[in-house]
């Protein structure tokens, strides 16, 4: 398809046109480099969710008096919600990863069933 082509395409295309983007992973290398990008990414955010998990323990064990914890929920809330954010951020590319290294394994799986087992090659 020429660049006219995907041009027209893309100017005519219904909103609703549920076609892959040019960019879209497609071979098995592409897929693999998108998913080592994914968790390369994910490190960016890695670092800072951890953080705030250390710091929302600290707050918690510091408001906790028997079994009560006396920390106020809006405190709770707040650090909760800051947590969430960047952990939502990991759990996005570790998910876009596994999902395109599935795609490569659920496609090549049956590989092994051609292959001769040792026994049977004597």
């Amino acid at each position: 398809m020429t660049k006219e082509e995907r041009l027209l395409k893309a100017i005519y295309a219904e909103d609703g046109d549920d076609a892959m983007p040019d960019n879209y992973p497609d071979t098995y290398l592409e897929k693999a480099d998108y998913a080592e990008y994914c968790m390369i990414k994910l490190l960016e955010y890695l670092s800072p969710a951890l953080c705030r998990v250390s710091r929302l323990c600290a707050m918690l064990k510091a408001g906790q008096e028997g079994e009560k914890n006396t920390l106020p929920s809006i405190i709770t809330n707040n650090e909760t919600r800051m947590v969430l954010e960047p952990l939502a951020r990991v759990k996005g590319d570790v998910d876009d990863a596994f999902t395109e290294l599935l795609k490569i394994y659920n496609e090549t799986k049956g590989a092994a069933t051609n292959v001769p087992s040792i026994n049977e090659t004597t």
